[in-house]
């Protein structure tokens, strides 16, 4: 009997074992072939990245995750004092949607980010993660600062065309005088 418990139980860790394999690989399948960045960093302004997907190690150009995981993540953001304050709206929020970072990468060139994060407070109801989403929007708010721009343009444009309508209807006046002033003629 003794011999049919421990074959049960062998084969019942072998399920579970093979489960939690599955599980793991359904995991890293979706955290390493989404195209946006995915984090789990310390909570805090000094705090530091614990676990990055492939999509965040590529938006900030590092050439491995174990060297963005290395640096501090204030090299992160543009404006060092940044990180203080997304942080502290975090933890007063609860959580930030699609809020708009000018960030740094590796290199040192700036891109806009898009940063959707929660926090994971720990027993003691403590800040003690910020997991978050990361999409680098650099192209989209270029194409929009290009937009604006041509939207300036078309409007300088719009009025150089009315200005131009106004001077040709004074200057056809001033050619014209007679029409002007002497629109009846006397027999």
């Amino acid at each position: 009997m003794e011999n049919n418990e421990i074959k049960s139980l062998k084969e019942e860790y072998k399920k579970i074992k093979k489960q939690l394999e599955d599980c793991e690989r359904r995991y890293k399948t979706l955290t390493e072939n989404i195209a946006l960045g995915l984090y789990r960093r310390t909570a805090g302004p000094d705090g530091r990245m614990v676990m990055v997907n492939a999509a965040f190690t590529q938006i900030f150009r590092y050439n491995s995750t174990e060297e963005l995981i290395e640096s501090p993540i204030t090299e992160l953001y543009w404006d060092p004092s940044e990180c203080i304050e997304f942080s502290a709206k975090l933890v007063a929020d609860q959580q930030v949607i699609k809020q708009q970072l000018k960030m740094r990468r590796k290199d040192g060139t700036p891109i806009w980010a898009s940063v959707t994060a929660t926090v994971i407070r720990d027993t003691d109801g403590d800040p003690a993660f910020f997991d978050g989403v990361i999409e680098d929007i650099t192209e989209r708010k270029q194409a929009e600062a290009q937009a604006v721009l041509h939207q300036k343009q078309l409007l300088q444009a719009d009025k150089m065309i009315t200005l131009g309508i106004l001077v040709s209807g004074i200057a056809h006046e001033i050619n014209n005088p007679n029409q002007l002033y002497y629109p009846i003629q006397y027999h």
